[in-house]
């Protein structure tokens, strides 16, 4: 592909994603890809799932406590997957498979967008410079999926490691044909099986049949999937509008978001939040559902049904998009300048703009941070920068800024000790971690209900996680839990599991990696 030197940078953009999705209906009729920004919300001192705010912080979201009961209101046990699907097989006859690389990783992938599916990047697009349009910088902050050779045996289709969603006491994952399954508690329906009902081990989500998911995110009880046409679907509670629906009517099914012209590169919901955001094709941002802190960024406190534009958007392309318990981050890149700002509450700090006052609107970090990767946290937010470092900011009560320090609050951005060559970062409700370009996954914070893996209840340094040496391909942050897939394509959870988010057919929480099967 070659594009004129005349065109806009906005048209060059727009240009690479068309292409970029095309490809992507070329690698596979069915498989899914994507990205995902996951963060933390709803900080009421319990949740859904039975476990403990543990760091004392204060509920400063005003968000209502989702039951406080461990089993989320009587879910009923099932412990036997139902609707099993389809099996996760299926490979290109190349006998290739997608991995997740960080924007510093592209170089060697990043050429003339042709009919390759190495060429492709499914995380939003590369910039386009030169005269001969060659697919240089990525400008989204956490880039995804390319195909690397693989000696797997090879099916039909080009095959994605299965994406990861947590959210506060349910979990989230898609297979290689793009079909979402979920697991945990469900009293709202965010399962999305077309029943209230706790669910032990994976059930398919119901009602996309022909809709192939790029990725999933979830919340505090609402689960949303973006589709490879840029749709977005979700499903779940839906008292503040946070569905998109134009109601306030929960979602036992996927429903579509209505209220948007344009096609969404990427979405964030915090792990126990409960709003929703997109950066549309224009890459502009789009925030809709709870609004008490101006987490929005709407300039009000008022709930929206429907997608509501930021205001006071500076120049330039948002590229990435991270939303916690009760505020939001962006990433604006422009010509000269890649900032980062943040919007809604800032009770301590974790809007990093030097005060610890609630902003409706967005505000500039007090130091700059060129993000190459964005997550929020329940009370915290991390960055991550284009050499591998990690900067956090906020809440700091159980060490999840993982500074060494007792501090209670980090403000200015911090950066992470004992911690180099970081490849992707996220954020639990008081705990984060990283995936490391050694491929092994290093987690700090709290501990309490086994979260990071580590045998004490909290601590304020990464530590790595058992298991994963050989090689971390996707990971996510819950409330209190964490899963990933490592490059033997074994999918574990481990920390909270009181509302069966683990997928091992038990409520028993434990700080052990526990491997989970897809029907």
């Amino acid at each position: 592909m070659h594009l004129p030197p005349s065109l806009s940078r906005r048209a060059r953009h727009l240009i690479v994603l068309l292409a970029s999705l095309a490809l992507l209906t070329a690698c596979s009729d069915t498989a899914g890809h994507a990205t995902i920004d996951a963060g933390a919300g709803d900080i009421s001192d319990a949740d859904d799932t039975g476990t403990p705010d543990d760091t004392g912080a204060p509920d400063d979201t005003g968000a209502p406590d989702d039951t406080g009961a461990p089993d989320d209101t009587g879910d009923t046990d099932i412990p036997d997957a139902d609707d099993a699907g389809t099996g996760d097989t299926g490979l290109s006859d190349a006998a290739e498979t997608c991995i997740p690389l960080s924007c510093a990783d592209l170089a060697a992938e990043c050429g003339p967008v042709d009919d390759g599916c190495g060429q492709t990047l499914q995380c939003g697009s590369c910039a386009a410079y030169g005269s001969d349009a060659e697919l240089t910088a990525c400008i989204e902050g956490t880039c995804n999926y390319v195909c690397l050779a693989s000696s797997q045996p090879a099916a039909d289709g080009c095959r994605d490691a299965r994406r990861l969603a947590l959210g506060s006491g349910h979990t989230c994952a898609l297979n290689a044909e793009g079909r979402a399954y979920c697991w945990g508690s469900n009293p709202d329906g965010r399962l999305g099986d077309g029943t209230t009902e706790r669910r032990l081990v994976p059930v398919a989500v119901q009602g996309l049949e022909g809709i192939v998911l790029n990725a999933l995110y979830a919340g505090s009880s609402h689960t949303c999937g973006l589709s490879d046409a840029g749709q977005v679907y979700c499903w779940g509670g839906n008292a503040e509008g946070q569905l998109g629906d134009g109601t306030t009517v929960d979602r036992l099914v996927p429903t579509p978001v209505t209220g948007l012209s344009e096609p969404v590169l990427s979405l964030a919901i915090g792990a126990r939040g409960d709003h929703t955001c997109a950066i549309t094709a224009g890459w502009t941002p789009h925030c809709w559902g709870r609004n008490a802190e101006g987490q929005l960024g709407d300039g009000t406190t008022a709930h929206r049904a429907t997608p509501t534009p930021m205001l006071n958007v500076p120049s330039g392309d948002v590229v990435n998009i991270a939303a916690g318990t009760a505020h939001t981050c962006v990433v604006i890149h422009d010509t000269a300048t890649t900032k980062t700002l943040c919007v809604g509450n800032n009770s301590v700090g974790q809007l990093g703009d030097g005060t610890q006052t609630t902003r409706h609107t967005l505000t500039e970090l007090s130091r700059n941070v060129e993000s190459a990767g964005l997550a929020a946290g329940g009370l915290h937010t991390c960055s991550m920068d284009g050499s591998g470092q990690v900067i956090c900011w906020g809440h700091n009560g159980s060490g999840q800024l993982g500074n060494r320090s007792g501090s209670a609050t980090i403000d200015p951005p911090t950066e992470v000790t004992l911690l180099a060559g970081v490849e992707e970062v996220r954020a639990g409700e008081n705990h984060s971690c990283a995936r490391m370009d050694t491929g092994g996954l290093r987690c700090w914070g709290s501990n309490s209900e086994g979260q990071t893996a580590d045998t004490e209840p909290r601590t304020f340094r990464p530590r790595d996680v058992p298991g994963h040496s050989a090689g971390t391909l996707i990971f996510d942050t819950g409330g209190y839990h964490t899963c990933s897939i490592t490059s033997d394509q074994i999918l574990r959870c481990w920390g909270a599991n009181a509302g069966g988010q683990l997928g091992i057919g038990t409520t028993t929480s434990t700080a052990t990696p526990m491997s989970v099967t897809l029907p």
